[in-house]
C-alpha cells in the first residue's frame, strides 16, 4: 500500500507565520529595550555580577587527582568553591537580575 503524500511536499503547515512574526519581533524588540535600560547611559557599558558555573574546578580537581599531583588543601578549597551554588539553589540565581541595576 502506498503513503499517501500531501499535496505538495514542500509546504509549510504550521498555520499562521505572520502571527508568529509579530511576537517574535516583539520580543526582540522587548528585550532590546531591557539590555538598553541596563546599560550605561553616558558610557555605553553594562555592569553586573558575573555567574559561572564549577567546570573549571572540578577539571582542575579531576586533573591533579589523575595525574597524581593532587594538593589536599588546594582541592579542599576548589571543592568547597563547587559545593557553594549547589547547597544555594537554582533561586540563588535570582539575585544576579537584581544587582545588576545597583
Amino acid at each position: 500500500m502506498e503513503e499517501a503524500l500531501p499535496p505538495n511536499p514542500g509546504e509549510m503547515r504550521f498555520g499562521k507565520l505572520d502571527d508568529v512574526k509579530a511576537r517574535v519581533a516583539a520580543a526582540i524588540d522587548a528585550s532590546r529595550k531591557y539590555l538598553f535600560s541596563l546599560q550605561h547611559q553616558e558610557e555605553g557599558y553594562w555592569c553586573g555580577e558575573l555567574g559561572a558555573d564549577t567546570t573549571l574546578e572540578s577539571d582542575y580537581i579531576l586533573l591533579h587527582r589523575l595525574l597524581g599531583t593532587e594538593d589536599p588543601k588546594r582541592t579542599e578549597k576548589c571543592a568547597n568553591e563547587t559545593r557553594t551554588p549547589m547547597e544555594a539553589g537554582p533561586s540563588s540565581m535570582a539575585g544576579l537580575r537584581t544587582s545588576a541595576h545597583q
